[in-house]
């Protein structure tokens, strides 16, 4: 095997960009945010489990600074949580593996890629669980939840079900939870304990807080596009004006 020649990046003096949100990421806001305090919360007293939700870039070339994906939500067992944070990045080569579990969330404008390129990514780099959740219930991805696990360097599906609830289910054996579509949202389910995780008060009061931030923040995009629209009017009606003069 010939050695690398390539020049390695300065990586201790690199400061790792965030991730740009797509462009129609609102789509998959309110369900990122919801899947993502769920599990932040039930892994809260884990000291070596990372949760992940959209921050920070995975670098998997030490040689090439633009070898780098961006996952909506990732989980990763027995690792350094307070140096990946502190880095703001996730150096695969650093940490000493890939994380365990990755999920992407669709929108229309990264659909395609989830279901190609991305995944052929996330299986050569051996990622053990990828999860696809298509918040439109399927027109996306064309069905609402899709949970795979890697055997051999390939993905596998999981089997999807009915559960007691009429809910469409799948079971994650990398997390030993259960995540479920109900017809309009996302949740997650402990089959150990036998209830939701939405059942912790601490992921109930998080969602509480996010989903007023949620409402505020359309709000605010809704009067921003009211007052540009009033302003596209004025000046119109101004054109018009000076023409007749």
């Amino acid at each position: 095997m010939t050695a690398d020649t390539r020049q390695m990046p300065d990586w201790e003096n690199f400061i790792p960009p965030e991730p740009d949100p797509p462009d129609d990421g609102l789509a998959q806001e309110e369900a990122h945010l919801r899947l993502r305090i769920i599990l932040f919360a039930h892994y809260h007293d884990w000291p070596d489990v990372l949760v992940s939700g959209g921050k920070g870039f995975y670098y998997y070339d030490r040689y090439d600074i633009d070898a780098k994906f961006a996952p909506d939500l990732t989980i990763a067992f027995g690792v350094d949580v307070d140096r990946i944070r502190a880095r703001n990045a996730y150096m695969i080569w650093e940490v000493g593996k890939p994380p365990d579990f990755a999920m992407e969330i669709a929108t229309r404008s990264t659909a395609a890629v989830d279901n190609g390129s991305k995944r052929d990514l996330y299986a050569k780099l051996g990622i053990g669980e990828y999860w696809r959740l298509d918040p439109t219930g399927g027109d996306l991805y064309g069905e609402p939840l899709i949970g795979e696990y890697l055997v051999n360097g390939e993905y596998r599906r999981y089997s999807v079900y009915r559960d007691a609830k009429g809910r469409i289910a799948s079971h994650s054996y990398a997390l030993n939870l259960n995540f479920y579509w109900d017809g309009a949202e996302f949740g997650i389910t402990d089959p150990s304990k036998g209830k939701s995780l939405l059942d912790l008060p601490e992921a109930n009061r998080a969602l509480a807080d996010a989903n007023r931030t949620i409402e505020a923040e359309r709000q605010a995009h809704l009067e921003y596009q009211q007052t540009a629209e009033a302003e596209s009017r004025r000046l119109r009606e101004e054109i018009d004006r000076l023409r007749r003069q």
